[in-house]
């Protein structure tokens, strides 16, 4: 019989999931860790039969006992179901059960955002498809299809933009100064606090799925680009500018500048992530780059006060 039951992160349970895991980034417990900075608290719903360990679901907590929440996973990432090599066949019958056990925990709101079709639609959890925007890049000497931004790439190349990878030792003071500028410019405030960005560039230094990338001018700081490696899938998850820049194309040439480095390590997608809704602007430069919409479901389930607020 399966047994569906949550757990938080130990160093015997992470040695069990590794073989479940595979290369993935977005379940790793160091990554999920990253998280803690912004107080979450990493768990992982895990699927037994006779102590065998079959399948997990990792995923994000948020706030007390009363109002806890969930999500796998937050910020635009996405679920990963993993999997037992043995349990594939299995798979239907396993996430059934998870997300019924999740369910079963009483969160006030659950989210699953389950880009990789791992989970079966459910009447107890509501649904809703969400679109992202996918580049195929065939090969690393590829160029956009859209002649205004190659244009605009051949330009940002002449005007001698600099783009290394990101030192946390000497460009993270520059960096929070263009994550405060994004956020001014939007009428936000800052998602995520330095302490998040420091823990993710120590990752980034040992973890070779982060592909962060750094561009300034003049030694001025003009554009980041953190960039998550999913195989065969790259999301290019947080960008960060100085709109006075916007004139050298920093954004068009880190983009292609990516690509190129992606192709070489066999990435066949860019996945250029959701855009804010009514945002036109947005929608077009992504289009530019020949992208495709792709859509997936979000599962949500709200309960108790999580229907309110």
């Amino acid at each position: 019989m399966i047994h569906c039951e949550r757990h938080t992160p130990s160093s015997a349970l992470a040695d069990q999931l590794v073989p479940l895991a595979h290369d993935s980034l977005l379940a790793s417990d160091s990554f999920l860790q990253l998280f803690t900075h912004l107080a979450g608290h990493p768990v992982w719903w895990i699927a037994t039969e006779n102590d065998q360990l079959l399948a997990a679901l990792p995923g994000v907590e948020f706030g007390n006992r009363w109002f806890r929440r969930f999500q796998s996973l937050p910020d635009g990432l996405y679920s990963r179901l993993c999997l037992a090599p043995e349990s594939k066949e299995r798979a239907e019958e396993l996430s059934h059960g998870l997300l019924q056990a999740i369910l079963a925990y009483g969160y006030t709101k659950a989210y699953i955002y389950d880009y990789y079709f791992d989970f079966p639609s459910l009447p107890q959890w509501r649904h809703r498809d969400l679109i992202t925007q996918h580049v195929e890049i065939p090969s690393p000497d590829w160029m956009p299809p859209n002649r205004q931004l190659r244009t605009e790439i051949r330009k940002a190349d002449r005007e001698g933009i600099e783009v290394h990878n990101f030192d946390s030792s000497r460009h993270m003071d520059g960096f929070m100064d263009l994550v405060d500028g994004t956020a001014r410019r939007n009428r936000t405030a800052p998602r995520y606090p330095r302490q998040f960005f420091a823990a993710l560039a120590s990752l980034a230094e040992t973890d070779d799925r982060i592909l962060w990338r750094w561009c300034q001018h003049d030694s001025k700081p003009v554009a980041s680009h953190i960039v998550l490696i999913e195989s065969p899938m790259a999301l290019a998850w947080q960008i960060f500018f100085d709109k006075q820049f916007a004139s050298l194309k920093p954004n068009q040439f880190m983009l292609h500048q990516s690509a190129t480095i992606l192709a070489e390590r066999g990435i066949s997608v860019l996945n250029l992530g959701g855009s804010p809704a009514g945002v036109e602007t947005v929608v077009s430069f992504k289009e530019k780059w020949g992208s495709e919409q792709y859509r997936y479901p979000m599962y949500y389930h709200r309960q108790g006060l999580g229907r309110v607020l």
